[in-house]
């Protein structure tokens, strides 16, 4: 998981819950993705980044699950309102920042340049 994507991901996932009607209700979110086959060590950095991701977004009410699958080709987010939300290029949506402390594109997603992708959503609300 590289750092945009671990950048990119609590966003998403506090948007997700920002769509909740109800502000008092938690919504569980699941990310169904396959472990990086870089190594034991890339694989371990990013279990713990996973559980950083988990631990920072519950105090927004979000219950973040990860599930682990390495036959699919793309990534998707399940949400506990019926929401599945395929995404094509899984999180990698966004060109290159510079990484410059004065560069807005650094430090908000709203004024990033994206790569082309698509995403589909689903809804079953059973």
């Amino acid at each position: 998981m590289n750092s945009a994507r671990v950048l990119t991901l609590p966003a998403t996932l506090m948007v997700m819950e920002s769509l909740t009607p109800d502000p008092a209700e938690e919504v569980t979110v699941k990310l169904v993705t396959s472990l990086d086959a870089e190594g034991e060590e890339f694989e371990a950095k990013q279990l713990l980044l996973l559980e950083k991701i988990r631990q920072g977004v519950s105090v927004g009410g979000v219950t973040f699950e990860v599930e682990f699958d390495n036959s699919i080709h793309d990534r998707s987010i399940v949400t506990s309102h019926g929401w599945r939300i395929q995404l094509g290029r899984g999180l990698d949506i966004f060109q290159y920042a510079s990484g410059d402390i004065f560069d807005l594109a650094s430090r908000r997603q709203e004024y990033r340049q994206l790569k082309a992708f698509g995403i589909t959503y689903v809804h079953d609300p059973t």
